[in-house]
């Protein structure tokens, strides 16, 4: 009689440490575990945004009348003209051949509509804001740290578009070259802002180069 009452009281002792080491073991689980599935819903909500581009263009508008001296734009107005002519420029000659091409979200599925956007409202702010805060008046490496900022600040920008595939590279082009072309660019912008014909006759030699090294048929 003595043992069954013992174990009458031991039981439910058992049945609560076992209970316990179970939610203990629940609660032991690695916390990467635990949030896997808000993260990979993260993801999959990123790469489904469908607004993307429009995202994008609505923060450098912002950005542009927040940061920019848009005041003064007649200041700005030939500079950003030219970077609009190279995007232009740049759609007819590869038209048949694009080596980056955006990828449309809640736009119609138009590459061109897209980078239209892209060409009249996104590259202008940006030329304008760069300009803006372009430090003219300091030595040569404060001018290059200025651009190398520029250059990190649209990759950063960028590679969540391409992952996302909302920026398609193709035909030879890849993500490695990007750096060269953001190089390119704010050089070109800044080149543009003070020596215009030479920048016309950089550009041109530019073009031919990249028309060639990707094989690009001009029709």
């Amino acid at each position: 009689m003595a043992n069954l009452r013992t174990n009458r009281r031991i039981r439910p002792v058992y049945r609560r440490i076992a209970k316990t080491s179970l939610f203990k073991e629940k609660e032991a689980q690695p916390t990467f575990e635990r949030f896997k599935p808000n993260l990979e819903q993260t993801l999959r909500f990123i790469g489904g945004n469908p607004s993307m581009h429009i995202i994008l263009t609505a923060i450098l508008l912002l950005a542009a009348f927040w940061k920019g001296d848009w005041r003064h734009w007649r200041k700005y107005h030939h500079t950003i003209q030219y970077i609009i002519i190279c995007n232009l420029l740049y759609n007819v000659l590869c038209r048949d051949h694009l080596l980056w091409k955006q990828n449309p979200d809640l736009l119609p599925e138009s590459h061109a509509i897209v980078d239209l956007i892209y060409t009249f409202i996104n590259l202008p702010a940006v030329t304008l804001i760069y300009l803006t805060h372009y430090p003219f008046k300091t030595s040569n490496g404060k001018q290059v740290q200025y651009i190398l900022w520029w250059i990190l600040g649209s990759l950063v920008v960028e590679y969540p578009f391409y992952k996302m595939h909302r920026l398609l590279l193709q035909h030879g082009y890849h993500f490695w070259m990007e750096p060269i072309f953001y190089i390119a660019m704010y050089t070109m912008i800044r080149l543009y802002f003070t020596k215009p014909l030479l920048t016309y006759g950089i550009t041109a030699v530019i073009i031919v180069l990249l028309l060639q090294y990707f094989n690009i048929p001009v029709k």
